[in-house]
């Protein structure tokens, strides 16, 4: 909703610069331009406010990214450097980076043979700290800046006050959409309640001035005692209605040929157009203005189609009978007809008055001020949406979406920020270490060094660190992007300091290397503060007592989203038995983490028990995270116990294959519940 308030808004906002653009040209140009390019022109700043496709980078995109957020907007053109993700293992950390990460998830990390994803969750974020200066000797920065938060509100404004103001516009959406809706069908009903065919030489008139208009079929003729002056309507089968009292040919011609074209030109459509912008965009006073402007400019464009088929004497003519309809009422939404207001009557008589056919120079002029306001409209364009974040472009080319996760044998696909032997450094996959000069030959690999490093090519505590961080991996040649250190805290006392930082890129791989009791308490107090990133690091090298009690306090807290990071370190057993209670106590959000750990036959036994319980909606919750052979199980389980209403949940996401399969057995054993069951599926 807050996306489509800020779309609208910039469509109106876009769409009023056009109208006063076009205010001061239309008397600049009075008598220059035909009236057909000025309706032309009417039409493109409606299509304007109605079509919010633009390009990135449009006037109002950047303006409503401004407004969003200042530092993102400077930033926008600026690609950072890959950013780093945090390592999770004693030795060794294999991490994606933010931006290649898999939907709805900060990092993947390795612990094990486990992937461990931590969900990403409303509220929060994962900004880059850099370390201490003062704690380090050779500084090198190992991240990008942090990504910009999208902007939460409209312009500050609350949800709350986003919904109202949502409400709002529909209201008034809906009231004008239904006054003009309610107008047109009392209008269509009061004159069609009475018609009747016209006469013959009103026809044989009709279809002459067809001809002469250039239509190829025939327009409906009908005759209402209700007008006094002749009508188009009809949007969907086009007719011109007639008024009942009698009216000279001579009359009638100019009338008729009027409303012929009107029907040439398909004014009925941009009238319709007109008025959905104007239900659109009922609060800006511009579009209405704009919506008048553009119907004078319709009965003045269809003037000039018609006095182009017209002799002088015959002009004069057409003058005339717009003076004897120009004091009827003017035509409801829907309709056009020939009657004006006096203010239209005078600029229609002038321009009768001093017509003439317009050559090659009025039609380039047009057509350089349509193509220039088309311009216009594009750079103005619309809201959308907020600063897209570029990815690296060495990144961009070769996206890495895996990770081996298994210690022996694990590779690096991202650079990755390691701690070891009081040094925090970064390493990423070298692709080309036979093209690094400076490269040096280690043991199982070569170690490239980016042109900040080179002054540590020779720092044996570094390099024995890098060894230790890689050993047992089958990574073949790293690149050593930045280093920090060395470090004079313990490694507890440094992942307090980075937790305080807010940093948990660098929490994580010094957290990992505490004693126990520091991770313990670190974890801990992270669960307090509800600061998830540091919890669902600080927890991956707990042990299962503890985990189990971090669990069970995140289950009576109903806190869903720490259950994600503990639940893959828990044992099966263990899940399953607090997935059952998160399940009595109607806390879905906690079932679900606990319910992904549990092998295939302990869910099923979830599906039987939640059968027999006549749970529904813990069956109904479990079963999209079934794969089919278990759904098929679970199917044929509640077709043997003739229970049709789990049944029925069951065979919702069957393939084709295995209801057939079932709709047969069904169909030999008689049961046609289950056949009709199977059958609407």
């Amino acid at each position: 909703m807050r996306v489509f308030l800020k779309t609208l808004l910039s469509l109106s906002l876009s769409g009023s610069l056009l109208i006063l653009l076009l205010l001061p040209l239309r008397r600049m140009l009075r008598g220059r331009l035909s009236q057909r390019c000025q309706h032309l022109l009417w039409l493109a700043v409606a299509l304007r406010l109605l079509l919010p496709f633009s390009p990135e980078s449009s006037l109002m995109s950047r303006l409503f990214r401004y407004v969003e957020s200042p530092d993102s907007f400077r930033q926008a053109e600026v690609i950072p450097e890959p950013p780093v993700s945090a390592p999770s293992d004693q030795n060794l950390a294999l991490a994606l980076p933010h931006s290649l990460t898999f939907p709805g998830y900060f990092y993947l990390y390795a612990q094990g043979d486990q992937a461990l994803a931590v969900p990403n969750l409303p509220g929060v974020s994962l900004p880059v700290e850099q370390p201490d200066p003062e704690a380090q000797t050779k500084p090198q920065t190992p991240a990008a800046p942090a990504e910009p938060e999208e902007a939460q509100a409209l312009f500050s404004l609350s949800d709350r006050t986003v919904e109202l103001l949502a409400l709002v516009w529909l209201m008034g959406f809906l009231l004008s959409a239904g006054l003009r809706l309610w107008a047109y069908q009392h209008f269509r009903r009061q004159i069609g309640a009475q018609l009747s065919p016209p006469t013959a030489p009103a026809l044989e008139l009709a279809d002459r001035l067809r001809r002469q208009l250039g239509l190829q079929y025939p327009v409906p003729l009908w005759v209402s005692p209700d007008l006094a002056s002749p009508l188009l309507m009809r949007l969907d089968r086009p007719c011109v209605l007639l008024p009942a009292q009698p009216v000279e040919l001579a009359k009638l011609r100019p009338a008729l040929l009027h409303e012929l074209a009107h029907f040439k030109r398909h004014d009925l459509i941009s009238k319709a157009l007109f008025q959905l912008v104007q239900c659109l965009h009922w609060f800006n006073p511009l579009v209405y203005l704009m919506v008048r402007l553009a119907q004078q400019d319709c009965e003045l464009a269809c003037d000039e189609t018609a006095l182009a088929r017209l002799s002088p004497s015959q002009r004069i003519a057409y003058g005339d009978a717009l003076l004897d309809f120009s004091s009827l009422a003017a035509s409801p939404t829907g309709a056009v007809s020939l009657s004006a207001d006096a203010r239209l009557l005078k600029q229609r008589l002038n321009a009768i008055l001093q017509f003439r056919q317009r050559g090659k120079r009025s039609l380039l002029r047009s057509t350089a001020l349509l193509a220039a306001l088309g311009c216009a409209a594009l750079y103005t364009g619309a809201y959308a949406g907020p600063v897209p974040q570029p990815q690296p472009e060495d990144q961009a080319k070769k996206p890495v979406l895996s990770v081996q996760t298994k210690r022996n044998g694990a590779t690096l696909t991202a650079p990755t920020i390691f701690y070891e032997n009081n040094f925090l450094f970064v390493l990423s996959p070298c692709p080309d270490p036979a093209e690094r000069p400076e490269a040096r030959k280690r043991a199982s690999y070569v170690l490239a060094f980016a042109p900040d490093c080179l002054d540590w090519r020779y720092h044996a505590a570094l390099i024995n660190g890098v060894d230790t961080a890689l050993a047992g991996s089958s990574v073949q040649a790293v690149t050593l992007e930045s280093v920090f250190g060395p470090y004079t805290e313990s490694p507890d006392q440094l992942a307090r300091k980075f937790y305080q930082a807010n940093s948990p890129e660098h929490f994580g791989p010094t957290v990992a290397k505490a004693p126990y009791a520091a991770k313990e308490q670190l974890a801990r107090q992270a669960y307090q503060e509800k600061k998830l990133e540091f919890f669902s690091l600080a927890v991956l090298t707990l042990d299962k007592s503890t985990c189990r009690q971090l669990a069970l306090q995140a289950l009576e807290d109903r806190e869903a989203s720490y259950l994600y990071p503990l639940a893959p370190l828990l044992e099966e057993e263990f899940c399953f038995d607090l997935a059952d209670r998160a399940a009595q106590q109607g806390c879905y959000g906690c079932f679900i983490p606990l319910f992904e750990q549990l092998g295939e036959q302990n869910k099923l036994l979830m599906g039987r028990q939640a059968m027999e319980n006549r749970d529904v909606l813990r069956f109904s919750m479990m079963r999209g995270r079934l794969s089919d052979s278990q759904r098929l199980q679970l199917a044929q389980i509640a077709y043997d116990a003739d229970d049709l209403e789990f049944f029925n949940l069951s065979i919702s996401r069957l393939s084709r294959q295995q209801r057939q399969d079932l709709m047969l057995k069904a169909y030999v054993e008689g049961r046609w519940q289950f056949y009709t069951a199977l059958n609407n599926s």
